[in-house]
């Protein structure tokens, strides 16, 4: 790429003055039709990603008596859908598998005819630019309504360079977005495999040689019974109750108010139940230890949020944390690591609305399992080492989406100019 501007200027185009079409869909019940189970593909909102493409598992349908009827909403193959009502601004591509279809009117339907000297991928991307949404909070100071009209789309004005320039954008962009697509699938599965994996290693463990520990079903003979409600144990498994097997320190706890905090920032780390909320410039907390929320609704998102978080050093807890610490044979990683995604609702009170708090002799009757010490070593190990790969990934996520916001920035303003070969000068279709 080059920063130098070339000789052929950008155009600035009115998209209602370059497409075939913009129009947009209708409900089926509008004309007294009701979805079905399967038949024609009814597209909506939702059934549109933020990266721009298609989610099938959120498809609506409608008969072909229906589909006919809906003239006006009927897709063809490289119209693009965006959306002007709900979650303004998804927008994707139509592409051939999924016809017939059609769509409602919380998507507008955007054709380019041949003639448009304005390129599909182009548009694709141009439309989440920073230039579209100024567009857009313009046309929100103009009217009460947080929707889009037509009108509002016809009236976006596409900054475009020439043909040739507008193709080699879009195929850098999409390129970042494949890899942006590409990560977020890796950290899914990698969140799925962990998933599994901790349910199998908080119920069943390892075995001497390191390997999972067979099922009570493949090997009875491994397993005893629970008296405190799990399904069944190792049988050099330990179970009592957090006050069996833990310390509790929340003697060390301080409340800050938000005032007194900001005139005391520093180093040390001040946290609440679910997170870091500051930084101060004392410490009253110092060691290896594991917080437990004491109130909040976070403890009805156990499954995708963690219940605990491990300390280190120096820091300060609010009172809005319990503190934890193992004691000989149950280490501080395996209160992490058990009680980490774990449903712990059946322990927690109402305390007004949508408020929930885990009060100190709930927490210390909490159920808990400890297998031996070098047990747990093995398993938490193994729990890090995906939570690691994950964050990896996630890392490199943050890294890409930064890159693509960059890339748009230059690519979209034309403050950096692409270089176009005599083989991308050649024409081809929009």
């Amino acid at each position: 790429m080059s920063d130098e501007p070339r000789d052929r200027p950008w155009s600035h185009l009115r998209l209602g003055d370059i497409a075939k079409l913009i129009t947009k869909g209708t409900t089926p019940n509008h004309l007294g039709f009701d979805y079905q189970d399967n038949g024609i593909t009814f597209l909506k909102v939702e059934c549109i990603s933020g990266a721009g493409g298609f989610i099938p598992t959120r498809f609506a349908y409608i008969d072909g008596a229906c589909h006919n009827a809906l003239l006006r909403s009927q897709l063809q193959v490289g119209d693009l859908l965006y959306s002007i009502a709900g979650a303004l601004g998804r927008r994707a591509i139509v592409y051939g598998a999924i016809l017939p279809a059609n769509t409602n009117q919380a998507l507008a339907i955007i054709r380019l005819g041949l003639e448009a000297n304005l390129d599909r991928q182009y548009l694709f991307h141009f439309l989440v630019s920073p230039q579209i949404r100024n567009q857009i909070e313009r046309f929100a100071v103009q009217s009460a309504q947080a929707n889009l009209s037509l009108a509002n789309v016809n009236d976006f004005v596409i900054d475009a360079p020439p043909l040739p320039e507008q193709r080699k954008i879009a195929s850098i962009l999409t390129t970042v977005d494949s890899l942006i697509e590409q990560t977020e699938a890796l950290i899914e599965k990698y969140r799925r495999v962990k998933q599994g994996m901790m349910a199998d290693l908080l119920s069943r463990g390892v075995d001497s040689d390191g390997k999972l520990r067979p099922t009570q079903q493949q090997a009875p003979e491994l397993y005893k019974q629970s008296e405190l409600g799990f399904d069944s144990l190792p049988i050099d498994w330990e179970e009592g109750t957090i006050a069996d097997f833990c310390d509790l320190h929340n003697s060390l706890r301080f409340p800050i108010s938000e005032e007194i905090r900001s005139s005391m920032q520093g180093e040390y780390s001040y946290y609440g139940p679910t997170g870091i909320l500051d930084y101060i410039n004392e410490y009253r907390v110092e060691g290896r230890y594991v917080l437990i929320g004491e109130d909040g609704d976070h403890f009805l998102k156990f499954d995708r949020q963690k219940m605990t978080i491990v300390i280190e050093g120096r820091c300060n807890v609010n009172n809005h944390a319990h503190i934890l610490s193992g004691r000989i044979g149950c280490t501080t990683d395996w209160i992490d690591a058990f009680f980490s995604h774990r449903d712990i609702t059946l322990h927690v009170t109402q305390q007004g609305a949508g408020r929930l708090k885990l009060n100190k002799a709930s927490l210390l009757e909490m159920p808990m399992l400890v297998p031996p010490e070098p047990e747990q070593q093995v398993i938490c190990r193994r729990i890090r080492e995906i939570v690691q790969r994950i964050q990896s990934e996630e890392s490199g996520l943050a890294k890409l989406r930064t890159l693509k916001t960059g890339l748009m920035q230059d690519l979209l303003t034309g403050k950096v100019r692409v270089k176009v070969d005599e083989a991308e000068e050649a024409p081809t279709s929009g």
